[in-house]
Formats: C-alpha cells, structure tokens, sequence
C-alpha cells in the first residue's frame, strides 16, 4: 500500500487553506452583490433566514483576501505587514461591533455600505452583524495574526478552533432547527450564510501551518496522523447527520422517541466499528509495508557498508538519507554529518546543474543509467573525480536516487599520464618532421624554441645563437616563445658568466629550482641578480646546442615564475630537442650557403642575357608603344564625334520638351482658369441677384464654392510660377539685394501691418541672379514667417548674410519666432503640395517654398532650414557671388495663347 509522506500532506494541506481562503471570499462577493442588487437568495439563501449583514461580507472577504496573500509571501516581507493590517482591522470591526451591544451604543459602522430596513427579521439592530458573529470575526483576526508566528503557532490555531466551535454551533442549530444556538433572542441571529463562511475561513487558518502546534500530528506521515486525519471528520460528520435523522423521523412521527434513540444507538454503534475496521485495516497494511521497507532498507544498509566505493541514498528533496563509511572516509565527514546535507553540498562539477539533479530525481521511468563522470568535493575544499553510477529505488512507496561512486583517481592519473606521453611523442614527431624539412634558419630556430617551451612546460623560452655573416663577422642572434620581443630588445645577450658558463662553454645541462637561493645569483655585475624589468625567472633550465664538429652553436634557455617546475624528464626532453636542432642548424647553414652560391651564379647569366637581349627588347617595345599610341588616338577621335553628336541630339530634344512643356503650361492656365471665373461670376450673381431666394445653408454653400474657386485659382497660378522659374526665367545680372530686399518690404507693407510683425534687414551682398526670382524667393520666405506665427505673439524676422570662403558664396538666413515645425519633416516642407498644417489654420498651397527650392538650384546654390516646434525657423540659403554663364541658360519664352492668362495665373 503506498503511504502519503510528510512533504506531500503538508502541501495538500496548503493547497486545502488556500482553497478555503477563496471559497469564503467568493461566499462574501456573494453576499455583497445580493445587497446591492437586493436579490434575498445571495443574502440569506431564504426568505424565512436571517441575512448575512454587509459589513460580516466584507470582513470575510478581507479575511480570506489576507489567507490567500499568507501561502505567496514571506514571514518578514512587506506584504506580511499589509496582512497583519488586515487581520487587526478584522478584529477591530469584531470588537466594536461587541461594545455597540454592551454599551448600548451606536458608532455608524453598521450600514455604512447598505441601508436596511428597521423592520426587517431576526434583528435588533438594522445592519449590525450578531454578537457570535463578531465574536467569531475577533477570533479570526487575531488568529490570522498569531497562527503564522513560529513562536506562537498553537494560540493561533487554539483562537481558530474556537471560531469553528461557534460556528458548526450555528450550522448545528439551523440543522436541528434550535433558535438559542443561532444567538440571543434580543439581539440580531447569526445567518446561516456566516456561519458556513465563518466555518470555512476559520477553517482555513486552522490549517495555515500545518506543521506546527497542535494541528501539526494531523500533517505526520505516522499512524497517528493517519487515524487522525480519517477519524476527525468522521467524529464530526457521523453524529451531526445521525441526529438530523433522529430528529427528522420523531418530527415526522415516522417513529417514537425510544425507538429514534435505539436506532441512533445502533447506527452509532455500526458506523463506528465499520470506520474503526476499516481505519485498523489500513493501519495494518501500512505496518507490513513499513516492516518490508526496513528490512529492504537493512539489507540495502548491509550490502552499502560491506561495498568497496562510496553508496549514497537521496530523497526527492536531494538530501542525503543514507551514505556508508567508505562514503564519509573519502568526503573526510562522519555519516552524521552527511545525513544533515543535500547532494549539491558534495558536488564540485560545475558541469552537474540543477536541473540535472533534478531530471536525476524527477524521472520516474528511471531505472539504471550509464556510468559518468564527475566530482565530489571533500571536506577541506579539496576535490576528486568519481565514476557514478545511477539507480531509482522506491523505499514505503517514496522514490529515491540510488548513487554508487567510485574514486578514479589513480586512474585519471595514469590516464592523464599517458596522455602527456602521447603528447611529447606527437609533439617531438611534429619536431622532428618540421626540423628534416625546414632549411630556412629563422623558421627552424623559432620550432625549436616553441617545441621545447611545450614539452617541458615553460612559461618564457629562448635560443640564442652564433650567425656569421658574408665577412665572416659572428652576431648573435635570438628567438622567443612566450614573451615579445621588446621584453629583450634593450638587453644585453646573455655572457659567459655564471648561470650561462656552462652552456656556452658546452659543460652540461643547467638546471636550478629557484635561481633567488643559488649561490650564483647576484654576483653577476652590474646587475647582480634580475635587471629590473626582466621578465620574472625563478625556476631556470638550459643546454648547449651543439654541432657535430664540438661548435657551440648556441643555447636553449627556459624559465618560470614558479619555482621547481622542471625535473629530470624535462632535462631528457629538451637534450634530445638540442641534438636534433644542432643537425637542423648544420643543414640551414650548408643549405644556406650553396643557396647562396647558386644564386650568384644565376644573377650572372641573367645578367649575360639581359645584356645581349636589352638593344632588341628596347625596339619592339619603342615600336609597340607608338602602335597602341596611334590607335588610342584613333579611337579618342572617334569617341569624342560619336559624343557631340549624341550631345546635340539631347539638346535638341530637351528645347523641343522645354517648348512642348510651356505650350502645355499656358494652354492648361488658360483652360483652367477659364471654368473658374465662370464659376466665381455664377455665384456672385447667385450672391447678388438671389440672395433673398437663398436661405443661410444655400449662402453658406455658395461662399465655400467661392472659397474653392479662390484656392483653386491661386493653385493654377502657383503651379505656373513653379513652372516658370526656368522656363520664364531671365538672364543673370549683378544685382544688390538690399534693393531686392526693400521692395519686398514695400509688397508685404500691408501683411507685416496687420500681424504687427517686425522685420530686421541685415547688410546684404551684391550677386549674379534673375532679379525677378530672387524678388520671389525672399517674398516667399519672409510671408511664409509672417504667416506662421504663434497665437497672440507678433512675428519677429530677421534677415541676416555672412561670407563664406574668401566671399565666393554667400549664407543668407531668415530667422522667425513662429511655430517652427518637427526636424524630421524637413525634406517634406520643401516638396509641392506638402502641407504641416491644414489649411484651415494657415492658408496656402503648399507649393512656395518649393518654388523657393527650384530658384535657388537654378542659381546654383542650396537652401534648408532649422527648427524645433514652438521655437521658431531659420531658413538657410547659400547662393554664389558669380554665376557660371554656362549654368545659367535662359529658355526661350513662347507668346502666350491668351492675352489673359497673366491676369489670373
């Protein structure tokens, strides 16, 4: 039979609180909601009952607000603080409610939410709760606040027992129908609605924490907690419903008194020896399983102690239920205290996540796993690698993780081993190979110095050696392996003294463990010892390579920070390193000598050659180079004819599409303006002539036609002048534009009256331009600053010119106080028809300062603008002083198709 543990009841017990907080907080919404929709059934669930009262609904609705916020948080944290509130607010409510009925006062805190009537039922006071319920509300609270202490777990659950006592009192007299349980007569009854939230709440709290105070033996995984958890509900559930039968059969007179109390005897009597059996049967079957589980456990504990590796039993938890001695001799704890630890405590493999551990508990279709490799950690901080082997037992119907580990060590030692053997062999094949093939000196002295400061676990390695040089001069010459260069590169080389005499002179290998305690160090003038700045050296090792001939031919060199890293195989491994580098050298050198030799015979027959080829070589070069300049020439002729003729072509064609656009400019003026003057006539006479025929919509509709006609009118005549800056366009002249400037003071005199603007004209250059354009380029941007002006702030502009360069261009800025616009929308400003604002608020076609970007290209320069929203603009235009006569191409202009189309363009 499988047992439930102590972990899994607990949690259901949790579960079970929690469920209960919400149940008497649904009750208690309720019961509110049928007093504010007056529905009889949600407050009192009949007509004959007494209600639950508004202010019980909200005190159990914060009561099981505050259960249900206990399981989410901790002991000492903020929200711990806001329950205790609530709970002491609960209480509050109780005991005021209490002192209403015993001084015989009224306070208002009983229909605060709801009215209710002063003849309703089964009260003494309208929307006061009865004095058992407030009783019940100070037991609560006050449990709330004490259940959840550690240090005063039973009061809590002694106040919660005793709200549950007077509830099921309640419950038991509306079941049995006796009105002194429900409540004193003179004052208002308990509902029934209260007493089973009351019951519920309290309930709730009673089981709060569960493993602790007297509620506790109901969360034991022990016989006792079994036959409690079985035999208390039975002790409250069996007898409650045997005397409403009892009751209910004498009421009915289906029977007599005496015969009523024999078969409640009898009842009694049956169920009860049926519970006791059946609990007892249970009981039994968990004896035999607990006795199995033990002797399984006794013989798992015999093989586990008389085992050669470390064995080690983990709960679901990943603690350690059981480990043998082999175990805590090699962890160096005792088994007492690796009884009081979890698996994580023992790991040092970083590789072994929590998340494995728990795939390793939680798989329930575990049986066996391969072996693998990890690592346990000692005592001490110290760590060994282990071989694990995995397996599920099940001991009293629990699941447990079944580990046998075995030290591998001395294994992964040996293993280890010969690894760094197979590794100096690979490493000296690789040597070898490279020295028999390699005859370039650096390369080959450069793989020695590496290879050696690998295999013998240096940190710095060098080999210097003897070069001679094409006048027999000897230099000596170095290589490194774990440093740079620039650590040597203001040293001295190493001399004959000391540390070095025995490998200059060919003596024999030196090797010192810590060269600070040699007797040697410091003698060595006029260092004496390390120069500062060295690289750090401690541990010191060195041989003399050696030629066949008993030359020196120079020396290896390692070191290390450390002291005592090299031994005797490190000696052994970089001799033989020495031997094969005094063969490599010998052969670079031979090999660099006949190199040299060959190749001075070559430059001498190539010099031969070049000498006997050169006079022939000079003329068919001379020859070929005047041929390819002939037909270069040819072919530029041909080239450039082919281009002006293209170019003359594309002329043509452009005048002809200059020619055709203008006719179409003037013919679509013409035509367009033409409906719309007729349009502007009609409804003047319509205005004029008809006005008292009309009624406000029909005028209002005429003056927005006229409107559109205006707007229309001044579009067409806007696009013309788009049109025209280049193909109306005059030729440049020099021209000052402070005259310009001032008669564009003088059209807009009226406009800057009327928006009581202020315009401020700096100095301005004299340039190349179209008079004409430049008049409406500056007209354009000082209306357009005139118009777009902040709500009952006059306009201020100023036009100001400066240089740039040495007075070959011109930056001309007009700067406004207006309402500026968003950065991003600079490239749209100056596009036709792209508007920021409708022109409800601001008038116009959107196609000025488009007109303004087309003048200024033409004249060769640029124009932009800055501005942020609600600070203002400055429009930026830079113009040349001088024009290029050939930029600045004028276009014929064409006779106009009518003599009225200026007129209203």
């Amino acid at each position: 039979m499988t047992t439930l543990t102590s972990d899994t009841i607990l949690r259901r017990f949790s579960i079970t609180s929690r469920a209960m907080g919400i149940l008497a907080a649904v009750i208690s919404i309720a019961v509110l909601v049928g007093w504010a929709l007056d529905i009889t059934f949600l407050k009192s669930l009949y007509p004959d009952f007494p209600s639950m009262k508004a202010n019980s609904a909200v005190a159990f609705l914060l009561g099981g607000t505050a259960l249900v916020m206990h399981s989410y948080v901790q002991a000492r944290s903020k929200a711990r603080i806001i329950i205790d509130l609530i709970s002491a607010g609960i209480a509050i409510l109780g005991f005021l409610t209490l002192t209403q009925y015993a001084l015989g006062v009224n306070f208002g805190i009983d229909q605060v939410l709801f009215r209710e009537s002063v003849t309703a039922m089964f009260t003494s006071d309208p929307g006061r709760m009865a004095p058992n319920s407030a009783l019940i509300l100070i037991f609560a609270g006050l449990a709330l606040i004490v259940a959840p202490s550690h240090r005063r777990p039973a009061g809590g659950q002694i106040l919660a027992a005793l709200a549950i006592l007077l509830s099921l009192l309640t419950i038991i007299g509306y079941i049995y129908d006796v009105e002194a349980l429900r409540g004193p007569d003179v004052f208002t009854q308990m509902s029934l609605t209260t007493a089973v939230t009351a019951f519920v709440l309290c309930l709730g709290i009673l089981l709060m924490v569960p493993d602790q105070g007297p509620v506790s033996i109901l969360a034991t995984d022990t016989i006792g907690g079994m036959m409690a958890r079985r035999l208390v509900p039975v002790a409250v559930l069996v007898p409650t419903g045997l005397g409403w039968l009892r009751l209910v059969g004498e009421q009915r007179q289906i029977y007599s008194v005496e015969f009523g109390v024999a078969v409640y005897a009898v009842a009694n009597i049956v169920l009860f020896v049926v519970i006791i059996w059946w609990t007892t049967r249970s009981l039994h079957r968990v004896s035999v399983s607990r006795r199995e589980a033990e002797s399984e456990m006794r013989r798992f504990k015999f093989i586990s102690d008389h085992a050669s590796d470390a064995h080690f039993l983990i709960d679901g938890h990943k603690r350690l239920r059981y480990v043998n001695q082999v175990a805590a001799r090699e962890l160096e704890y005792t088994q007492a205290e690796l009884l009081e630890m979890q698996l994580p405590d023992i790991i040092a493999d970083t590789h072994f996540t929590e998340d494995r551990i728990r795939d390793f508990i939680e798989l329930e279709a575990l049986q066996q796993t391969p072996p693998f490799e990890s690592r346990l950690q000692r005592k001490d901080g110290s760590t060994f690698p282990v071989s694990i082997s995995v397996n599920r037992v099940t001991f009293s119907g629990e699941p447990y993780i079944y580990w046998v580990a075995r030290d591998i060590s001395d294994l992964k030692a040996v293993h280890d081993e010969l690894e760094d053997q197979n590794r100096i062999l690979e490493t000296i094949n690789g040597v070898n190979t490279i020295l028999a093939g390699e005859l370039e000196l650096e390369e080959l002295v450069q793989t020695v110095t590496d290879a050696g400061t690998e295999l013998t676990g240096a940190q710095y390695g060098a080999f210097f050696y003897n070069v001679i040089d094409d006048s027999g001069d000897v230099t000596m010459m170095y290589s490194l392996s774990g440093a740079s260069r620039d650590a040597f590169a203001h040293r001295p080389v190493p001399r004959d003294k000391h540390f070095f005499h025995a490998t200059f002179e060919a003596d024999s290998i030196t090797r010192v463990d810590d060269v600070s305690t040699d007797p040697r160090y410091g003698d060595d003038s006029p260092f004496n010892g390390i120069p500062e700045g060295h690289l750090p050296v401690r541990s010191y090792l060195s041989t003399p390579v050696i030629s066949r001939n008993e030359e020196v031919i120079g020396g290896l060199f390692f070191g290390h920070e450390e002291p005592a890293v090299f031994d005797a195989r490190s000696e052994m491994l970089i001799a033989g390193i020495a031997d094969q580098a005094a063969i490599a050298v010998e052969n670079a050198r031979l090999f660099t000598a006949a190199n040299s030799e060959l190749k001075e015979r070559k430059r001498a027959q190539a010099r031969l050659r070049e000498l006997n080829e050169t006079l022939e070589e000079r003329v068919r070069q001379r020859t070929a180079e005047l041929e390819k300049t002939n037909d270069r020439l040819t072919a530029e002729v041909a080239e450039r004819t082919r281009a002006e003729q293209a170019l003359e072509r594309s002329n043509r064609v452009i005048l002809q599409s200059n020619r055709e656009l203008q006719d179409f400019a003037y013919a679509a003026s013409h035509d367009l303006q033409e409906p719309l003057r007729k349009i502007s006539s009609f409804a003047d006479l319509l205005i004029s002539d008809y006005t008292d025929r009309l009624d406000d919509d029909g005028r209002h509709l005429i003056a927005r036609m006229q409107d559109a006609a205006l707007r229309m009118s001044r579009l067409i005549g806007d696009l013309l002048s788009f049109s025209r800056v280049k193909t109306r366009a005059q030729p440049f002249e020099r021209i000052d534009l402070n005259a310009v400037m001032s008669d564009v003071l003088d059209d807009l005199h009226v406009l800057i009256a009327e928006s009581a603007g202020k315009v401020d004209v700096g100095e301005l250059p004299e340039l190349d331009a179209d008079p004409t354009q430049m008049r409406q380029l500056f007209q354009n941007l000082v209306s357009n600053a005139l118009k777009f002006h902040a709500e009952d702030v006059a306009p201020e502009i100023t036009v100001r010119s400066m240089p740039i360069g040495s007075n070959d261009t011109y930056r001309i800025e007009v700067q406004d106080n207006g309402i500026g616009f968003e950065p991003q929308y600079l490239d749209r400003i100056f596009s036709p028809f792209q508007r920021l604002h409708g022109k409800s608020s601001y008038p116009g076609t959107g196609i000025g300062l488009a007109i303004c970007r087309r003048i200024v290209e033409r004249h060769q320069g640029s124009i932009t603008a800055e501005s942020e929203p609600g600070r203002g603009s400055t429009f930026i235009v830079t113009l040349p002083s001088v024009q290029d006569p050939s930029e600045a191409s004028v276009d014929v202009t064409l006779t106009p198709i009518s003599t009225d189309v200026n007129d209203h363009a």
